[in-house]
């Protein structure tokens, strides 16, 4: 009858190289464990590195939020101010005036 000493030494002969953590989970198999469980230690993860690639898309993403920022405001000002329509000339060339005000904004506020 083949133990379990047995076994586990073939095993291990045919092994290139031992694993250190194979006899703690082997040893509640054995009932040498104790009754409070065996603690297992994770290995530290990689350090999460941000590429330049995902600086110049949060770069890009704050200046579009700030020229469409810029170009709401700048056409909402003529209907504010004296009361011109929503799609008047003034409207269209105070709305292209605020977006380029909010490129110029969030390329400020990215540097």
């Amino acid at each position: 009858m083949r133990t379990r000493a047995n076994i586990l030494d073939r095993v291990r002969s045919t092994m290139l190289a031992q694993a250190e953590v194979a006899e703690l989970a082997d040893a509640p198999d054995s009932k040498s464990g104790s009754l409070r469980g065996v603690w297992v230690r994770f290995p530290p993860s990689a350090p999460l590195r941000r590429s330049v690639a995902d600086a110049d898309t949060a770069v890009v993403s704050l200046i579009r939020i700030c020229s469409f920022m810029g170009l709401c405001v700048g056409g909402y000002v003529p209907v504010v101010a004296w009361g011109a329509s929503d799609f008047s000339l003034q409207s269209l060339v105070f709305g292209a005036l605020g977006g380029l005000a909010g490129v110029w904004v969030g390329y400020r506020l990215s540097n």
